[in-house]
């Protein structure tokens, strides 16, 4: 978590401020005052250093730009900038036990005398600083989306677009996994998404119902015709069998009705069913796979197979210790070569001196040396070659334990080698028979016969139940819906035989031809609307689940608000919104108190997840009644009518 402390700031000429200089060290306070004596130009000024803007988002430039400088609040200039002041805000912040200093002055741009307008200069810890590398080394320090969000309590709620709030929190929630119980859809659907698949199936839906609809016009018009051609009164027995078989029709219809409405119930029936059919194929996999009576056999095949790697690890060590040996003798006979070509340096140095003549006489005059001289040169020669006889002493004895070292090491590799030799031969003969045993016991774990499920007493067990369960549903619903449907066919087709009896036969025939091409059409297309209708119910129920989800992520971050991300659903699709609630009531219903209790609920969040703490200013603290919870210096505006000067108090540290 990197933490900002506010530790000092200096306010000149911003607004109706002319100075504020105050020393936080990092601690809570409170600045009290009356309505327009510049609680919330602190606030600005504040934001303003940071961002250039005030907390309603706007710059001290352009068209929608917020008045930073000072005004004349009377007389003749009212409203004018009071001329030849500098506007002035310099903070000392502590960002992880670091202090910054942070200035922005916004003076007049003078040319020949006149303004032109108004530049900002920045600094930070007395550096000038071009305004995109201030702004380059703020956004090191804190992204000022962030920024924004933690200081300013009603940046996100009140300034943001309610497209990118939900866009935030979407992105901040944790990952949610699909909806589970929709494998139906996902197959349907095939590699198209859920959307996709909704809209070619919407395609469908309308190109089925206007063929249904234009069949029927089709059908109408032909049965139409056909009353033309009925004489009444002709043939009364035909009609009143007619009569009848309207009646079955309108039986039929109903029953179908009853059938349709009991889809839930016989659905749910049919998830029991298919739960139990679960267990039974976990039963026959755990029936399949019982090894029960065969891990003994496990167990020797196991330890079997142990012994043998025991033996190859066994070979591997005793290899490595030839080849440490190995390399120990090469080391050994380096190193007795050395000491031998030393040896033998020492004693032609021996001969050397040895041969050498001792001169008598000077080689500048020629003259014979004195006595003195004489005896020096023999001690010296003496002491030479007692030096060598030393160090030829001691070489001698590095040799000879050099050879030892080389025929200690020779004999010990000599005997790990014939050692290796026996213990390979060993083991081969070892694992050879190992292996025969572990080939008998693989064959016996082969043929390990598995019991049959139906000599299964649970199996059987399971099985009874499917069968009751199957029993009481019945026939499946397409069974059902079919036989109900040739039943309407059989009584339609009767009711337009008994109709082309009672017309003109010829014209009839052929009317009633087409009538029945169109009512079997119809029947198909009835199917296709079923059929698209139930998947697009199934899609809307997964869309209703990913949303709650969706909701259920973000909400789990906050500790007060709850988001509303989706609205109600509209032609089968969840409407996007944002917004946020207290116990159900709106962010737009609720109190100033409720909504800074809400903002601050709210930055808390985005604190811990943005992983930065910086000061925040509430305004307006007097209309909150409950306990303001914040884990980060806070800076609390209070208006006080009888405070008619700022007055801070500070609290203990944040």
């Amino acid at each position: 978590m990197k933490t900002f402390k506010l530790i000092s700031i200096l306010i000149e000429n911003v607004r109706g401020i002319s100075s504020f200089e105050q020393t936080f060290d990092g601690k809570n306070a409170s600045i009290h005052g009356a309505t327009g004596k510049g609680k919330t130009s602190i606030q600005d000024s504040v934001i303003w250093l940071w961002t250039d803007k005030n907390s309603e988002g706007r710059s001290a430039s352009g068209k929608s730009k917020f008045e930073i400088r000072p005004m004349y609040t009377k007389g003749p200039k009212i409203g004018q900038y009071i001329p030849d002041v500098i506007t002035v805000t310099q903070a000392v912040y502590d960002i992880d036990g670091t202090r910054y200093t942070l200035r922005k002055e916004h003076k007049e741009n003078k040319v020949k005398g006149k303004v032109k307008g108004y530049v900002t200069e920045r600094w930070i810890d007395e550096v000038p600083y071009t305004a995109t590398a201030f702004d380059k080394w703020v956004s090191d320090m804190i992204p000022l989306n962030v920024f924004k969000k933690l200081t300013d309590l009603r940046h996100f709620n009140e300034t943001l677009k309610w497209q990118e709030r939900r866009q935030e929190l979407t992105a901040m929630a944790p990952d949610i996994e699909q909806p589970e119980g929709f494998d139906d859809l996902h197959t349907a659907r095939e590699s198209r998404t859920v959307d996709q698949f909704r809209t070619v199936l919407t395609t469908r839906t309308l190109k089925a119902e206007k063929d249904q609809k234009e069949n029927s016009v089709r059908i109408d018009e032909n049965q139409a015709k056909i009353n033309q051609y009925t004489q009444a009164g002709d043939f009364k027995a035909l009609e009143k069998e007619r009569d009848e078989t309207k009646a079955l029709l309108v039986i039929i219809d109903e029953d179908r009705a009853k059938l349709l409405a009991g889809e839930k119930e016989r659905q749910a029936k049919l998830d029991e069913i298919n739960a139990v059919k679960r267990e039974l194929s976990d039963r026959e996999a755990t029936l399949a796979t019982d090894t029960s009576n065969i891990g003994h056999l496990f167990i020797a095949k196991n330890k079997l197979t142990l012994e043998i790697q025991q033996r190859k690890d066994a070979r591997t060590f005793k290899q490595t210790e030839i080849d440490t040996n190995m390399t120990a003798l090469a080391t050994a006979k380096e190193k007795l070569k050395t000491v031998t070509e030393a040896l033998s340096e020492l004693a032609g140095q021996k001969r050397e001196i040895l041969a050498n003549e001792d001169t008598t006489v000077c080689f500048h005059c020629g003259q014979g040396l004195p006595d003195d001289k004489l005896t020096a040169m023999a001690d010296k020669k003496a002491a030479r070659l007692e030096a060598i006889k030393t160090q030829g002493m001691a070489a001698r004895a590095d040799v000879t334990e050099c050879t030892k070292g080389v025929h200690a090491l020779e004999t010990g590799i000599k005997r790990l080698q014939d050692d290796m030799a026996e213990a390979i031969k060993t083991s081969a003969s070892m694992d050879e028979i190992a292996k025969a045993k572990i080939g008998d016991i693989v064959e016996k774990i082969d043929s390990d016969e598995k019991t049959k499920p139906e000599d299964d007493e649970q199996w059987v067990t399971i099985k009874h139940r499917i069968e009751a369960l199957e029993a009481e549903l019945g026939k499946s619903m397409s069974e059902q819906l079919t036989a109900l449907d040739d039943a309407r066919t059989e009584k339609t087709e009767a009711m337009d035989a008994l109709n082309a009896s009672l017309s003109k036969k010829d014209v009839i025939s052929d009317l009633q031809q087409s009538i029945k091409d169109h009512r079997k059409a119809n029947k198909g297309l009835a199917q296709v609307c079923a059929d698209t209708k139930k998947m697009l119910d199934r899609i809307d129920e997964y869309k209703g689940r990913e949303s709650t989800l969706v909701e259920d992520a973000v909400n789990s971050q906050f500790k007060l608000v709850k988001w509303k991300l989706f609205g109600t659903f509209l032609n089968g699709n969840a409407d996007p919104c944002c917004f946020c609630t207290l116990d159900g009531k709106p962010y737009t219903e609720c109190s100033t108190g409720e909504r800074i209790m809400m903002n601050n609920d709210i930055a808390n969040t985005w604190q811990a997840h943005e992983g930065y703490n910086i000061p925040r200013f509430i305004d307006d603290v007097v209309l909150v009644t409950n306990k303001i919870d914040t884990d980060c210096q806070t800076i609390r505006l209070v208006t006080d009518e009888k405070q008619n000067k700022l007055k801070v108090n500070l609290q203990k540290e944040a």
